[in-house]
């Protein structure tokens, strides 16, 4: 039984390995230049390792994107969305926290450059998820609640990713309150609580 654990944790500490080393070079150049021996040799790993685990990069790209969006889905999944649409902060809260337990995995993935299918994964998903919530609540048309899901969704996916390549000294929970009260308030509410000059 130990030695399934210890080799468990092995599994896992490898394949975090191959997950970062992926994650770091995705913020240096495009998706398709990177090779499984660029991964192998900043994980510090052999090939033989790799290919124990994947097929290829694509596949190492295929898990990263599911476990985001399974982790982003089951947050969502815990919140009642109809709760918060009146207390929005849950919602970045939850997010706060996912991005909040790997900063320096999420922080290579949200610069990266070339490839936006996560952008594109994690925008629909939470889409979805508000579209189901807002289409009873208000009476928009089928259009202009797309349009203002798109407006606000990338909205908050760039702020995240403008945090993470400027790399400030603002914590991700008053970023991820700031995105709260602009999606939720507007500008309007957002220069309301603006710092005094």
């Amino acid at each position: 039984m130990e030695e399934n654990v210890r080799q468990d944790r092995r599994v896992r500490r490898t394949k975090r390995a191959i997950r970062n080393a992926f994650a770091e070079l995705l913020s240096e150049k495009p998706y398709e230049e990177i090779t499984v021996t660029d991964i192998t040799e900043l994980a510090d790993i052999n090939r033989k390792t790799f290919y124990n685990y994947y097929a290829g990069v694509y596949e190492v790209v295929a898990e990263i994107e599911d476990s985001i969006i399974a982790s982003l889905d089951d947050a969502l999944c815990n919140v009642d969305l109809n709760t918060a649409i009146q207390n929005p902060q849950i919602i970045f809260e939850r997010i706060a926290e996912i991005i909040h337990s790997d900063l320096d995995f999420y922080g290579h993935l949200l610069r990266m450059k070339g490839n936006d299918g996560l952008i594109v994964k994690m925008a629909e998903l939470l889409k979805a998820r508000l579209r189901d919530v807002l289409s009873d609540q208000i009476g928009l048309s089928c259009e202009k609640l797309d349009v203002l899901l798109d407006f606000e969704v990338y909205g908050m996916i760039g702020a995240y990713r403008n945090w993470f390549i400027a790399g400030t000294d603002q914590s991700i929970e008053v970023l991820s309150e700031e995105v709260g009260i602009l999606i939720f308030q507007g500008i309007a509410g957002f220069l309301a609580g603006r710092d005094p000059a």
